[in-house]
């Protein structure tokens, strides 16, 4: 039992020290969930700095690729992500136009305090099972995403978080325990 405290204590502090200030000019990530138009997964991580700028860290989705000649689907699930500071997000507006060489993305859209929503499209090229080349793609989607807030959580040792974010995304805790 007394192990059991020691883990939920040491949560606790690292929730404590982890979660309150960021390093000076790190801020705070803050996510956003939704669907494409194909009702597939789509996740953005966006982090809104202290000297009020927003960057965007992270962003995923799942989709279907369909293919130009032989008509066949692919299931894909792409992420995307930068350490240090992301692309900033000038008056919220997401963009992200990537060729690889063997793929292209295209994502556009404005993300708000709220809600957000865009456009994407993926191409890929792939050969037939015959060794014919052919485009699989996305075609163009939609997407609509809204602001996660976080949900109260418990700790097996009845410990207790509560988080809670305000409309200007500021976080308060509150700790109590049972």
């Amino acid at each position: 039992m007394r192990l059991g405290r020691v883990i939920a204590m040491a949560v606790l502090v690292g929730l404590a020290f982890g979660a309150t200030t960021p390093a000076a000019g790190a801020g705070r990530l803050q996510r956003w969930v939704g669907t494409t138009s194909q009702d597939e997964a789509i996740r953005f991580g966006l982090v809104k700095h202290d000297d009020g700028s927003v960057t965007l860290q992270e962003f995923d989705f799942s989709a279907t690729l369909t293919c130009s000649v032989d008509g066949t689907t692919q299931e894909w699930g792409l992420g995307f992500g930068w350490g240090g500071r992301g692309p900033a997000l000038d008056g919220r507006m997401v963009t992200f136009d990537q060729n690889y060489g063997d793929s292209v993305m295209h994502l556009a859209g404005r993300i708000g305090v709220h809600h957000g929503s865009g456009t994407l499209v993926y191409r890929s090229p792939q050969f037939t099972q015959d060794e014919q080349l052919q485009e699989c793609s996305t075609g163009d989607l939609t997407w609509t995403v809204d602001r996660k807030v976080a949900e109260p959580f418990t700790f097996s040792a009845d410990v207790v978080v509560h988080v809670e974010v305000g409309v200007d995304g500021e976080v308060a805790r509150t700790v109590s325990t049972g």
